[in-house]
């Protein structure tokens, strides 16, 4: 079994970790030579043998932005015996959920909040992100198939999203805010018409990752899945944060029945230390008029 860490203190405390484990005196000791422990990046060193099972945790808030598609397209041209094989990983998949979403602090006339400028990261279980629609995939990265990972250049636009607003969503959004907003001491003479605008308004795409351990058989064995929010994007605590790309410096006013089109472009470099670059184009259009290629609404 081999244990590869590029941060070389973690790397001494997991040799530490090991010895001690080793000793015949520690309950359920293992046997000496049963983990190495490598230190570096996995993309830069080589294994003795080629491994039956990889374990990793290089999940970002935006599952990919850790270098998961260069790490994961080179263990599986270099590192693993049966590159294919989605029970050759833990976890087995990766993905990025995303919603357009309200985001209340937005509104404060003090904040100097950029559209261009690095998105705002925020705890997932901050009652002040409102989701306007049901979320979708960003990205959806399996580890095994026949298929590998991206590689390095520039991919995109990816295929566009699209979010449908609703009016259940919009009024659920405007009472969860006006209570909040009265929990904090607003008057309720101001409470209602602040949350109506704040639940009716845009401020970026919200995006947090899911980790899927074990996909289930599709009949009795139910997918392990690890929620880094609710299900309809409800907040949670996690210990990953959502990060939340403004799309305007103010937000934009949205109504029931319109739609908005998420154009997302992701640009990964050759090496496994020069981080992602995601870039995201969203536009609000009145769902008549909506025409993306090869979708209709």
């Amino acid at each position: 079994m081999y244990a590869v860490e590029a941060n070389a203190a973690a790397a001494e405390l997991a040799r530490a970790t090991v010895a001690f484990v080793q000793d015949p005196s520690t309950p359920d000791h293992i046997a000496p030579g049963t983990i190495e422990v490598i230190e570096g990046f996995s993309t830069a060193i080589t294994l003795p043998e080629r491994a039956d099972l990889l374990v990793s945790e290089i999940v970002g808030s935006i599952a990919s932005e850790e270098g998961m598609y260069t790490s994961i397209r080179d263990a599986r041209l270099r590192h693993m015996k049966r590159p294919e094989d989605p029970r050759s990983y833990i976890p087995v998949r990766c993905q990025t959920l995303a919603v357009p979403a309200s985001y209340s602090p937005h509104h404060k006339l003090n904040c100097n909040w950029t559209a261009s400028g690095p998105p705002v990261r925020l705890d997932c279980d901050d009652p002040w992100l409102r989701p306007l629609s049901a979320p979708q995939f960003l990205e959806d990265f399996a580890f095994g198939g026949a298929e590998p990972p991206l590689g390095p250049g520039t991919h995109g636009p990816l295929s566009p999203l699209v979010f449908t607003v609703d009016a259940a969503t919009i009024d659920a959004n405007c009472g969860a805010l006006e209570e909040l907003l009265l929990s904090t001491g607003v008057p309720a003479e101001r409470a209602t018409p602040l949350a109506e605008t704040m639940a009716g308004s845009l401020s970026g795409v919200a995006c947090w990752p899911r980790l899927v351990l074990d996909e289930g058989d599709g009949l009795e064995e139910k997918p392990i899945l690890i929620e880094s929010r609710g299900m309809l994007a409800e907040p949670r605590p996690s210990h990953w944060q959502t990060v939340l790309p403004l799309l305007c410096s103010r937000p934009a006013p949205i109504q029931a029945g319109e739609a908005v089109i998420v154009r997302p472009t992701i640009k990964l470099a050759k090496d496994v230390e020069t981080a992602p670059r995601y870039e995201i184009c969203a536009s609000i259009e009145a769902q008549a008029r909506v025409r993306v290629p090869g979708l209709e609404i």
